[in-house]
């Protein structure tokens, strides 16, 4: 959280609920899309890491042939 906060990532903010409980559900559902969206960057910068990698691959054995 303390990374988004400082990249100045915007995250929606849900409305306070009335009920006690709802509140309860609600801050536990903000913490699984916080989860859910951190895991989706990390393979988004993987999947870049890897395609960056074969693709150096790539133009490195066309350039020597």
């Amino acid at each position: 959280m303390n990374e988004i906060t400082q990249q100045k990532i915007n995250i929606y903010e849900f409305p306070n609920c009335a009920d006690e409980e709802e509140n309860k559900m609600m801050r536990k559902l903000k913490v699984c899309l916080l989860h859910h969206f951190v895991a989706i960057h990390s393979i988004v910068v993987s999947l870049f890491v890897c395609l960056s990698v074969c693709l150096s691959v790539c133009l490195s054995v066309c350039l020597s042939a």
